[in-house]
């Protein structure tokens, strides 16, 4: 049985809750760097983190958006979420996410059913970009739900309904001024480009461990680094993993298409889209197969079967 028929096995057993990302670790457990963050995306400079909550979702079938911190602050529900590959259905990923917080802030409360009012803190999105495509090279990109939508929307429907994910890229020499306003988002973007710089030359294992030595001779993040250094190197090994990986499956999709034809080949890059959502943990394979039309086994003796084709 090949390694990734494994890989397969494991990531369907594997407490998901426990991949936390590294950008994830640093600003969805601690409010004050989740206000820091806040800050030097807004270009405030409030004080307070006790006025902060801290309400990013854990359930399995969000975390394939694992990187996403979720806050209330003030009359606000900001969501942020990193990336490192371009994903233009971020606007659709961040509404979901959001419709499941405001449910699970209000789902409960009978005031929804009154003839009164509610009022809601207003939500905004925004997501952290530090991938090397060209995809997304400028400082920001505003991304709407109306780019998604299978027919183009009437004039006179404009507006109607939007949702906007905001990208920020904090890759270098972007940006500068944001990541300035934040020396936990500053110290994270340059450890992330001294393992990508190391990865040159080394293992990934080996990229992680140096670029941990150096920030903390440096003095990035320092603490956090001594303190978590094989806790950071586990999430950002499992991080490297999960890319590589969703690369390959993806890359699979696209060689079924160009071997069996535009519409088979459309089928198989679907199947294989939901068969990587489960490895990276976005759903069980239970839901993965309700989203195939298929049962589980059906599902996963599929997947096995398009790995076994690499032996």
């Amino acid at each position: 049985m090949s390694d990734k028929i494994n890989q397969l096995d494991n990531y369907t057993k594997t407490n998901v809750k426990n991949k936390d990302s590294f950008f994830r670790f640093l600003f969805g457990t601690d409010k004050a760097r989740a206000l820091e963050l806040y800050n030097a995306v807004n270009g405030s400079d409030y004080k307070d983190s006790s006025e902060l909550t801290i309400n990013t979702l854990h359930d399995v079938i969000y975390m394939k958006m694992k990187n996403d911190v979720s806050i209330l602050f003030g009359k606000q529900l900001v969501l942020y979420e990193h990336q490192s590959t371009v994903n233009p259905n971020m606007p659709l990923r961040g509404l979901m996410y959001a419709s499941e917080l405001y449910s699970k802030i209000f789902g409960s409360d009978p005031h929804i059913y009154s003839t009164a009012l509610m009022r809601i803190p207003r939500p905004r999105y925004f997501v952290l970009y530090n991938g090397e495509s060209k995809g997304w090279s400028d400082e920001v990109v505003k991304i709407r739900l109306s780019d998604m939508f299978s027919e183009p929307v009437p004039e006179d429907e404009t507006g109607d309904f939007e949702w906007t994910a905001t990208v920020i890229n904090i890759n270098p020499g972007k940006n500068t001024e944001i990541k300035n306003r934040s020396v936990t988002l500053s110290g994270y973007c340059y450890f992330i480009e001294r393992i990508r710089e190391l990865k040159k030359s080394y293992s990934e294992d080996e990229a992680v461990d140096l670029a941990v030595q150096q920030c903390i001779d440096e003095g990035v993040l320092a603490d956090i680094l001594r303190e978590q250094r094989s806790e950071v190197k586990r999430m950002l090994l499992t991080e490297f993993d999960e890319v590589a990986y969703r690369e390959m499956l993806l890359e699979e999709g696209r060689e079924e298409g160009r071997e069996e034809g535009m519409k088979e080949g459309l089928e198989q890059g679907k199947l294989l889209e939901i068969v990587e959502s489960i490895l990276a943990g976005d759903y069980t394979m239970e839901r993965g197969a309700e989203k195939a039309g298929m049962s589980a086994p059906e599902l996963r003796e599929y997947a096995r079967k398009q790995l076994q084709k690499e032996i």
